[in-house]
């Protein structure tokens, strides 16, 4: 009997020896598989060896242990002789087997292995293959068994119930919450003591918990750091957009920057040109992708049905997440060979209404290489670089019909003024048709037009750009710079060359020859270019020469006498109270009322006759008598508009605003007035703007008493876009000499509206100066301008307009 309960003790040792490596085992291939899955996920393969080979040393019943994701050779292994061997067995073994195969003898145990490549679930393998002789000699209870039976079967068997009592009770628990603690994944156990296997059960439901608490956090912290370097790198191509580049280094620079992401290893941006998607930009290509790609968006073309094509047909974003989709079947094999696992093509606008213009396509290494996070961050960005590439483009359209004639295509006064003030020795001629007006009233305006297009042609023919730069100035003047030093005989050499040709060829215009004469004046002076050149032309036509050169004795004693008398009068004028300021009303283009005015200065003369500013402003500045009218100008204003309910605009020159005693006079009147919040201070821009910084500063200063700030005569002088941005102004007043044109003169009506387009995207106002009759206030009104100003609502007068119920408008 003694004998038959130790070997009944024995055998339940040994079932319970081979349950736990059975349980073991079970631990073993749970923890290699949460260990692999980030591992393999990340393709950081090279960290699996490192963590086999500590196997076998911290479990004596192991022998070797390997992995293989295919399920056919083995990828790793402790044992290196085995890795590329194929499989020993393909039998699986069953996990609620593993115990009695133990006891059969079995020593290879083949695991399935679960993990995640991107957002695909796999199945690998693990395969554990048990030390036998290891496991055999843990059973040394079998020689013990046999020694006892001899000797004493009576100690054997009451060692027996004790060991059996032992293990049933302490040691199996023991051994489960060691397991546990190891392996923190343990199947629900079922103990004698009841409150021990509540307490293990509940204990291993933490430890799942926890887990997968800890699988989430690491998911999230692995997003967040993804997401931040997007945002990192989207935040690089956000700052190209507000720099000074130009159109194509934006968007060269921008995949470059965009593929320095490092899951991006591609992006290229696509202009759509008729019915093909032409490639503009791209970052470095070494593999040669975008240079085989052909991309048309004709629907009978194949490559229609790829995700750029139909991103631009679409206008909508279009998420590639794997090139083994079918749609992307034509550029499948040459992306594979690439590195290519996923693109995302966004298409380019200027707003969400926009049709597309151009494509956004970037390329990810990785399958599934798109979050939704990560999309909305693109699409974003996609937005942004879109705006801003049809912002510019509208500014260079705008730029080059602001300083180009529509007539004959050639520079205007703008970039000629540009050039001189660039120039450090400007040369100037001037080329005048003579008595271009009996051409028009002749043959008509549009003869007239022909033979200012064709002189134009002639010139530019006979002009490169080593001799000179040709200009159309006002009506029938023609304007040539040279920046190289000529003689003054070379010029009229050149003239009589000119002459010539005219007096030799006529201009055929509807089978009528015109013959046409010119006359010329030449300037070589640095300052007052243009002033000194129209001198010397108009000399030459009252002599009726060909050619005259400008020298100092051409400014007769006469002008200076008339000089003299203007001063005269403008001191007098302040000292006696006839300079006076006139107030003309702007109007609202939406409702029709008076929302503020300007106020002009006016010498009113003892006669009741009224001198107009242009008559006297710049002899006032070249006898310094200019401060002294602003400031009763200013003067004049507050006191008038202090108690009245609207704003008033006071015209500023560059002058004022550099003069350091007028800025202090300003900001006295205007705090000691409370009056900042209805004042409107008009810049000149037809002046020029050479320091953009103390300007800005100005501005900036006074926008913090209320005052807001207006460029005047916008279009007439040369537009420096970029500064005006900085200079963060309120209005844009229109030059009038463009508003006088609208009804007659397309292109004027294409720079308003480009000028229109441009306020309104910078969140400017517009008002139209020389708003004179009824035609013009409805086109203005059409083009979305804010307000007018004109005499087609009133003339500048000393009364306060209150309301227009009297023009009947």
């Amino acid at each position: 009997m003694s004998g038959g309960y130790f070997f009944y003790a024995y055998n339940q040792y040994k079932e319970h020896l081979a349950e736990s490596i059975s349980k073991e085992i079970l631990a073993l291939h749970n923890g290699m598989e949460k260990i692999f899955n980030p591992i393999i996920n990340a393709d950081l393969l090279h960290l699996i060896d490192p963590i086999l080979n500590e196997v076998p040393k911290n479990r004596s019943f192991v022998e070797t242990i390997s992995l293989s994701l295919n399920n056919e050779t083995i990828l790793s292994s402790s044992d290196k002789r085995q890795i590329s061997k194929t499989f020993l067995t393909t039998k699986s073994a069953n996990k609620n087997n593993i115990a009695a195969d133990i006891l059969s003898g079995e020593t290879y145990f083949l695991m399935p292995l679960t993990y995640y490549h991107g957002e695909n679930k796999m199945i690998g393998s693990l395969l554990i293959t048990i030390n036998q002789k290891a496991v055999s000699s843990n059973l040394f209870l079998q020689e013990i068994y046999t020694s006892f039976m001899i000797s004493t079967i009576c100690i054997v068997v009451l060692i027996s119930i004790i060991l059996f009592m032992i293990h049933k009770f302490l040691i199996l628990p023991l051994h489960a919450f060691e397991m546990l603690t190891l392996d923190r994944k343990r199947e629900k156990a079922s103990f004698f003591i009841s409150d021990l296997a509540n307490i293990y059960n509940h204990i291993s439901d933490s430890y799942d918990q926890l887990d997968e608490k800890e699988r989430s956090l690491e998911n999230a912290l692995y997003i967040k750091d993804y997401l931040n370097n997007i945002l990192h790198t989207i935040d690089s191509v956000e700052h190209l957009l507000i720099s000074d580049k130009s159109i194509q280094e934006i968007m060269d620079e921008s995949c470059k920057l965009l593929s320095k992401h490092g899951q991006y290893n591609l992006t290229w941006i696509g202009n759509i040109v008729d019915d093909r998607i032409e490639i503009v930009a791209h970052s470095d290509d070494s593999t040669g992708y975008v240079k085989q790609l052909n991309l048309s968006l004709n629907p009978n073309d194949p490559t229609s049905k790829g995700p750029s094509a139909q991103s631009t047909l679409t206008n909508k974003t279009i998420v590639t997440q794997s090139v083994n989709m079918e749609y992307y079947s034509l550029w499948r094999d040459k992306a594979k060979d690439s590195g290519i696992g996923s693109s995302i093509c966004l298409p380019l606008r200027g707003s969400a209404n926009e049709k597309p213009f151009a494509t956004l396509a970037i390329y990810s290494s990785k399958p599934f290489g798109f979050l939704d996070e990560e999309i909305t961050m693109l699409e974003d960005l996609a937005g942004d670089l879109g705006y801003s590439i049809v912002s510019r483009i509208k500014k260079e359209e705008l730029q080059v019909a602001l300083t180009t004639d529509s007539l004959t295509g050639l520079s205007n006064r703008i970039l000629l003024l540009k050039r001189i003030h660039d120039c450090k020795n400007p040369r100037l001629l001037l080329i005048n048709i003579n008595r271009f007006r009996d051409i028009n009233t002749v043959y008509g305006f549009d003869a007239g037009d022909f033979i200012l297009r064709s002189y134009a042609k002639y010139l530019s023919k006979e002009i490169s750009e080593d001799f000179g730069h040709i200009f159309k100035l006002h009506s029938d003047t023609f304007a040539i710079l040279f920046e190289k030093s000529y003689p003054s005989q070379s010029i009229e050499t050149f003239i009589q060359k000119v002459s010539l040709m005219l007096a030799e060829h006529p201009f055929s215009y509807n089978g009528i020859e015109i013959w046409i004469t010119i006359a010329a004046g030449y300037s070589d002076t640095t300052e007052q270019t243009i002033e000194n050149a129209e001198i010397a032309l108009k000399i030459a036509k009252d002599h009726k020469v060909l050619f005259q050169q400008f020298d100092q004795s051409m400014r007769s004693n006469k002008e200076h006498e008339e000089n003299i008398a203007w001063y005269k009068i403008i001191k007098d004028a302040i000292k006696y109270g006839q300079l006076v300021p006139f107030y003309q009303p702007i109007v609202s283009n939406e409702s029709g009322e008076i929302v503020k005015y300007e106020a002009l200065a006016r010498i009113v003369m003892d006669d009741g006759s009224i001198i107009p500013p242009f008559k006297f402003l710049d002899i006032a500045k070249k006898t310094g008598l200019y401060p002294q009218l602003t400031k009763t100008i200013v003067e004049k204003t507050i006191a008038t508009f202090r108690e009245l309910p609207y704003r008033v605009s006071l015209n500023l020159s560059t002058e004022d605003i550099t003069n350091t005693d007028m800025v202090s006079f300003l900001r006295e009147s205007i705090i000691n007035s409370s009056i900042g919040n209805k004042i409107i201070f008009e810049i000149l821009e037809s002046e020029g703007v050479d320091n953009y910084d103390l300007v800005s500063e100005f501005i900036s200063d006074f926008k913090q008493l209320g005052c807001q700030f207006a460029i005047d005569d916008f279009g007439s002088g040369f537009s420096n876009f970029e500064h005006l941005i900085k200079l963060h102004v309120d209005f844009l007043k229109i030059d009038g000499s463009l508003i006088k044109n609208l009804p007659n003169d397309r292109n004027a009506r294409v720079i308003v509206k480009n000028i229109q387009n441009f306020a309104s995207e910078m969140g400017i106002a517009t008002i139209a100066e020389f708003v004179s009759s009824k035609e013009i206030a409805d086109i203005v009104k059409s083009m979305g301008i804010t307000y007018s100003q004109g005499y087609y609502f009133s003339e500048p007068s000393k009364e306060i307009l209150i309301n227009l119920e009297a023009k009947n408008i």
